[in-house]
């Protein structure tokens, strides 16, 4: 399996998805020393998947606390 990288610029953080031969490519034109490089993970969709089912969990339970506290307080 190839390897794809997350190539971002330090100054302005703008994105590239590369893999290893387009990233030595871009190397040739660009200095590298003005990006930050990061391996993709195969698993990186899955886990902001389950982030977001996170996140959503947690903001039912609290408005459901939330309505039971107001609820009583009326």
């Amino acid at each position: 399996m190839k390897t794809n990288y997350i190539v971002i610029n330090k100054k302005s953080y703008k994105r590239h998805i590369l893999n290893q031969k387009e990233k030595e490519n871009f190397y040739k034109i660009q200095c590298k020393y003005d990006y930050y490089e990061f391996p993709v993970s195969k698993y990186e969709n899955e886990e902001t998947w389950l982030e977001a089912l996170g996140l959503g969990c947690l903001g039912l339970a609290f408005i459901i606390c939330m309505t039971e506290i107001i609820t009583q307080w009326l």
